[in-house]
């Protein structure tokens, strides 16, 4: 038998070996390229040949936030507001408006009607007090007003008085009281002084 030496004897399981590790590098390497984001190199791409690689896509992008819209501004409110000094009511004053039953102080109050009866809140201060029910009027230094004149305020459009001054108490507690009383039956507000310590507390309304 003739005996050959190993470098003449043919090898064909190494040659395999070899292929199926350069085939496994070649795929390893593909992969690797791929999973880092890499082109692959040139002859080992699976993009077919001639045809265009697609673009990356966009990155996700929050939407722009749209500013919040400013609110249409309400229109100004108009309010008209008359306040007016002393109703003072001297001797000479209440003789000009008695009557043969009375007093009415209406035509002395007459000429400023188109002023107050225009304005969305009227306000007066009525200097001195209603005189009490049997005590006569009278004028400085004591006053005490005849009750007529807080009807003939109502009419002129006057909406409510102050009554706070340094001739609120010429009547005492019952001139207080007698004020109060008239301005409510008139209709009209009032603030300054008060029949009650809970009244003098609350809020005034007009």
């Amino acid at each position: 038998m003739t005996r050959h030496s190993r470098s003449d004897a043919p090898r064909p399981a190494l040659g395999r070996a070899l292929a199926v590790v350069v085939t496994l590098l070649v795929a390893g390497a593909a992969g690797a390229a791929a999973f880092a984001g890499l082109p692959l190199a040139a002859g080992h791409s699976d993009q077919p040949a001639g045809e265009p690689r697609p673009a990356a896509a966009e990155p996700t992008r929050s939407p722009t936030p749209t500013p919040t819209p400013t609110p249409t501004r309400p229109p100004d409110a108009v309010f008209t507001l008359v306040a007016a000094g002393d109703v003072l009511l001297h001797e000479p004053v209440i003789g000009s408006a008695r009557t043969a039953d009375g007093y009415d102080f209406a035509p002395l109050l007459a000429p400023i009607q188109p002023w107050v009866a225009g304005a969305d809140l009227a306000l007066c201060h009525l200097e001195v007090p209603i005189a009490p029910p049997g005590t006569p009027t009278s004028g400085y230094p004591m006053f005490g007003a005849p009750v007529e004149i807080t009807a003939s305020l109502a009419a002129n459009g006057w909406d409510g008085c102050s009554t706070a001054s340094n001739h609120s108490v010429d009547r005492g507690l019952a001139g207080v009281v007698t004020t109060l009383d008239a301005l409510d039956a008139a209709g009209l507000g009032h603030v300054g002084t008060a029949r009650t310590a809970e009244e003098a507390a609350a809020p005034a309304g007009v």
